[in-house]
């Protein structure tokens, strides 16, 4: 049986937080997830968030997810990095 996209990005994120990373660093990470499981995604790292010290740097496309998930929020143009948030 294959599995999704989205179930294939749930256990990348699985594996990484075993290793106990100081910062975790996302890359699109809802990008392959229907609207459901991105929000069951949003909610694991939320949770993995309050429970423990690190960070998490979560790089997207997606304004409004960026809103919902970040403390600080930073744009990249060209050669410069603004923060906006």
């Amino acid at each position: 049986q294959q599995l999704s996209g989205g179930e294939r990005q749930k256990i990348a994120f699985i594996r990484a937080i075993q290793l106990s990373p100081t910062i975790l660093l996302l890359d699109e990470p809802t990008a392959a997830m229907d609207p459901e499981s991105s929000q069951q995604f949003e909610a694991l790292i939320k949770n993995w968030l309050k429970h423990s010290d690190k960070a998490c740097i979560w790089v997207s496309h997606h304004q409004q997810q960026l809103e919902k998930m970040a403390d600080q929020i930073y744009q990249m143009s060209e050669q410069s990095l603004i923060q906006t948030l």
